[in-house]
């Protein structure tokens, strides 16, 4: 999942001092014990903080001054019913800005989908479609990409049209082309214009999108019973669409033991929380995630690993036909 891929942005390496300096801007007075780095994340740039007398550690997320603006407004909506971090105080300094956020216990969802027993791999998935089904209650008027105030500022619509387009820009007229072999990208087209009328109607209910939700950004209880979702992370790329944006990408990696129940224990959590799906939902889930992995080939700098890795997900994709 996602294994030695590049990073979009590189990592801000902070000093000591420029740590202590963040701290003294929400904590005059206190001392920062110890910090550490912490992976995972290929857009931002995130700590580990040990703060004196605290008994749990704060996570430091540093990100452009948008970015950290939006969050903000998006984690203060989400906390109160969602397993979302609490963000603490942020302060505005252009790439810089910076945010004090709640420490959630937790393995990352992916450690439990490749080495987690069979029936914690279930209970893990029926949490995780559970709460994507709460996400959803977070409604909008239309679909479409959010301002810092968490309203639609662009409107952006997914139908067979809309879809076809975005295939045609990142393939033909994008960088994706740069990056596959002309017979996969006349593949990938080809599958597009073919199966491109599921898409008829499913964005009629447009809802919160978290855009980034797969193992790498939901964390699960460790050792306790059941195995359940403790924090979801990374909202950055959220917006306001279909479910089957979610749904796809959660089911995009099939490459571990349990995934046949995981996917079914997923869309069990997922029904359980009163969300009717298509009966073509997995072909729909798949099409969308189309758009995502062709979007993350539409740059200069590709990446080996992650164009490697993206190459795979396209065929596996190119080959789903029931």
């Amino acid at each position: 999942m996602k294994e030695n891929w590049e990073r979009s942005r590189p990592v801000q390496l902070l000093e000591m001092q420029e740590l202590e300096w963040m701290l003294q801007s929400f904590m005059p007075g206190k001392k920062l014990e110890a910090f550490y780095l912490l992976g995972g994340g290929y857009s931002n740039t995130n700590y580990k903080l040990q703060v004196e007398t605290l008994g749990d550690p704060l996570v430091l997320r540093v990100s452009s001054e948008k970015l950290c603006k939006f969050e903000n407004s998006l984690h203060s909506r989400l906390q109160q019913n969602l397993p979302v971090p609490e963000i603490y105080f942020s302060e505005s300094h252009g790439d810089r800005s910076f945010s004090f956020m709640e420490w959630r216990t937790g393995s990352q969802l992916k450690e439990v989908m490749y080495q987690g027993e069979r029936n914690a791999v279930k209970q893990a998935a029926f949490s995780v479609g559970y709460w994507l089904s709460q996400i959803r209650k977070h409604t909008f008027t239309e679909s479409g990409f959010l301002n810092e105030n968490l309203d639609v500022c662009e409107p952006v619509k997914i139908t067979p049209d809309t879809f076809l387009a975005f295939m045609e820009e990142f393939l033909i007229k994008g960088k994706t082309g740069l990056w596959i072999e002309k017979e996969m990208t006349a593949a990938v087209w080809d599958y597009a214009r073919k199966n491109k009328h599921f898409l008829k109607d499913i964005d009629v209910e447009p809802a919160l999108v978290h855009s980034d939700y797969n193992g790498l950004n939901i964390l699960a209880s460790k050792n306790n019973e059941p195995c359940e979702v403790t924090a979801i992370i990374d909202w950055e790329f959220a917006f306001a669409g279909p479910v089957y944006v979610d749904i796809g990408n959660m089911l995009r990696y099939e490459n571990f033991r349990y995934y046949a129940d995981f996917e079914l224990a997923f869309i069990e959590g997922l029904e359980f929380g009163g969300i009717k799906l298509h009966k073509e939902w997995k072909r729909i889930a798949k099409l969308v995630d189309l758009i995502a992995l062709c979007s993350l080939l539409n740059n200069q700098h590709g990446g080996e690993n992650r164009i490697k890795d993206i190459k795979q997900l396209i065929s596996q994709t190119l080959k789903y036909e029931k």
